[in-house]
């Protein structure tokens, strides 16, 4: 089951899902949890896989600092209308809020069909459970971190985390750099 969302601040706040909530939004502070992704700047083989229109380990322009970044590359580029990264088997914990946040840099003249992140939660067989799916507003030319949050089902064991784009623009790339994919801690119960 894939459950969409757009969201933007201060439009659908509130928005809760049967068994799972999905909120997305543009902030600047993070979770500050531990960052449960490995190679979360690209600045290492490894880790991630690209497909379609994807690139990793980019040298230009870096959120973190580093040499190195992950784009969606525009037709330009020859590979293809639909580019994704993502990186899979992270082990959660049932029943857990995750925040899955990336800093992305669109280009001029960048405008996809579609561009996304997703969190997808997956039982022991790897068959997956549910899945989060939040469409990203348009973006513009500097750093801007985008967020989503899911709630573990209860017989989920691992995750997989996604930064996407379809039917890509024809200029420009969708820059991405410094992702995390972190707990957040539980919302205090209300005293009675």
């Amino acid at each position: 089951m894939t459950r969409n969302k757009v969201g933007i601040p201060g439009v659908g706040a509130g928005w809760r899902g049967i068994g799972l909530l999905a909120v997305f939004w543009a902030v600047a502070a993070g979770a500050g949890g531990v960052n449960l992704l490995q190679n979360p700047g690209f600045e290492e083989e490894g880790s991630w896989e690209a497909t379609g229109a994807a690139s990793l380990r980019n040298q230009w322009r870096s959120h973190d600092n580093g040499d190195f970044n992950a784009a969606i590359l525009g037709l330009w580029a020859t590979q293809g209308q639909d580019g994704m990264i993502q990186q899979s088997g992270i082990a959660i914990e049932p029943g857990t809020q995750y925040q899955l946040t990336a800093w992305l840099w669109a280009d001029l003249g960048w405008r996809p069909q579609e561009q996304y992140l997703a969190i997808a939660f997956q039982d022991a067989s790897g068959e997956v459970l549910d899945q989060v799916k939040a469409l990203i507003p348009v973006l513009h030319p500097y750093w801007t971190p985008m967020k989503c949050q899911a709630i573990a089902p209860s017989n989920a064991v691992s995750a997989r985390v996604r930064v996407g784009a379809a039917e890509v623009s024809p200029q420009g790339a969708l820059t991405i750099d410094e992702v995390s994919f972190e707990v957040l801690p539980a919302e205090p119960e209300d005293a009675e």
